[in-house]
């Protein structure tokens, strides 16, 4: 049996091909970079808004006082959706 020839390389791509690439990559790390600092930068003002002492606004308490709608009977229990 003959051996199999290679598959091809990233070589075939040609410059604009690679140009395409790269803008591809440094754009998915930006977005990456991105994501971690907004994260980063809410718990880092949380943290700072719990250690003096700051009021949570108005809206947020609001929303943690009403019950989750998941926990309600609203929602069927999972046990609903089982197959008898």
């Amino acid at each position: 049996m003959a051996p199999r020839p290679a598959a091809p390389g990233p070589g075939g791509l040609g410059t604009v091909g690679r140009v395409i690439t790269g803008l591809v990559q440094v754009a998915c790390l930006a977005a990456a970079v991105v994501v971690v600092a907004a994260g980063l930068t809410a718990g880092i003002f949380a943290l700072l808004s719990a250690v003096f002492g700051a009021e949570r606004p108005v809206t947020l308490t609001a929303n943690q006082a009403r019950g989750s709608w998941l926990a309600s009977t609203a929602c069927r229990p999972p046990t609903w959706a089982a197959w008898p």
